[in-house]
């Protein structure tokens, strides 16, 4: 009986000392659990707090570089305003326009010169062209007397001087041909000149709208100088989590609209520089068109040799040595000689400056307008696109 007693007690305390070991262990093992659950806890607030910071500081960033573009589209505006460059716009139409006239006045003093010397019935080509068949018929008329009389040697001396004629009736025949051909060299330049005419109401159609559009800068100007104040106040440390997010977006929404502006700005310089050259262009072909009258003076010229050979025909008249009239043909083809060289050299002149002056400023001031009118497409898009953007400010904290 002793016996048994003492053997219960000892199971008890063998159970009782399992107990206490098994319940130290689990003790321990859920101290751990939550050890590292409070660590995973801790970790990840320590991570997210990372994240935002990261992110506080790359919405700074981003803010600095949307007040720096603001800076500089507002600077952008206010030269647009200041310079107001219509008034750019106004001296092209007034330098097309005395383009225009400056031809139109040498054409006209051209066109009354060759209905007067060339078009009139007693004109210098037509006269002397005329006394040259009467020679020509006297001459023919003498060499068949030569051939009835056995006369070999003035034969001879006659066809020689017919062959002249042909030649100096060739050279007449040709300077009318030039004449001709100025006069449509001419046409082509007046044609060319007055398509311009077209171009300087267009421009000052653009004129008008470019300067409605300065109207709206302002407004816009004061828009962007307000939102600036706004998002220099916004505290960003005190933001919470989503009024970051929503910040962020409308700060990257700001930079690539005021990066727009900016690229715009850069392709209106460009513009800028072009209607420099353009300008230099029409003063340069006005210079040209100066140089008109040294074709004039040129057909007039070549009208005076055409007179003076009128006389020396006239000369033939009270001769009768055939000698005399091969003197005087030497004389004669010298003033045709001159007379055509004159109308070559007119005619290459107005050719030189029909391709080199007035078609190149043609499809030069063409290719402005149309670089002017998409420029302009473009600003007011942007300009709309900015105001609607611009005039709500969201930023108030």
């Amino acid at each position: 009986m002793k016996h048994k007693t003492v053997t219960q007690a000892l199971l008890f305390c063998s159970l009782l000392l399992l107990g206490c070991i098994c319940f130290t262990s689990c003790a321990e093992d859920q101290d751990d659990y939550f050890n590292q659950l409070r660590d995973g806890i801790a970790q990840r607030d320590k991570d997210d707090a990372d994240i935002r910071a990261q992110l506080k500081e790359e919405i700074e960033k981003l803010r600095s570089e949307v007040m720096q573009k603001i800076s500089q589209v507002e600077d952008g505006l206010n030269t647009m305003i200041t310079n107001g460059e219509s008034d750019v716009l106004d001296d092209i139409q007034t330098r097309t326009s005395n383009f225009r006239s400056l031809v139109g006045e040498k054409y006209d003093e051209f066109a009354a010169l060759i209905d007067e010397k060339f078009k009139s019935p007693n004109n210098a080509l037509d006269a002397v062209f005329n006394d040259f068949d009467i020679k020509y018929e006297q001459l023919q008329s003498k060499m068949e007397q030569a051939i009835s009389d056995n006369d070999s040697e003035m034969a001879g001396k006659i066809s020689i001087l017919l062959g002249k004629m042909d030649e100096m009736k060739s050279k007449i025949q040709s300077s009318k041909n030039q004449i001709q051909q100025l006069e449509t060299l001419y046409a082509d330049i007046l044609s060319q000149v007055d398509m311009l005419e077209e171009f300087e109401q267009r421009i000052a159609a653009q004129e008008t709208r470019y300067a409605e559009m300065l109207t709206s800068l302002p407004s816009l100007l004061d828009a962007i100088h307000q939102q600036a104040l706004q998002l220099a106040q916004v505290k960003i440390q005190e933001l919470t989590e989503a009024e970051e997010q929503a910040f962020a977006d409308k700060l990257a929404e700001m930079n690539d609209q005021l990066t727009i502006m900016q690229d715009w700005f850069a392709k209106y310089q460009e513009l800028q520089d072009q209607t420099d050259d353009l300008l230099g262009r029409f003063e340069s072909v006005s210079n040209d068109a100066n140089d008109l009258q040294t074709v004039i003076d040129e057909v007039n010229d070549a009208y005076t040799h055409y007179s003076d050979a009128e006389q020396i025909l006239d000369r033939l008249d009270a001769l009768d040595d055939i000698d005399d009239w091969e003197s005087i043909y030497d004389d004669l083809n010298g003033q045709l000689e001159d007379a055509y060289n004159e109308f070559s050299s007119a005619t290459n002149g107005l050719d030189f400056f029909l391709e080199s002056a007035v078609e190149p400023i043609h499809a030069e001031a063409e290719s402005y307008y149309n670089d002017l009118e998409a420029a302009l497409d473009d600003c007011q898009s942007i300009l709309d696109d900015m105001h609607s953007r611009f005039d709500d400010i969201p930023f108030n904290n």
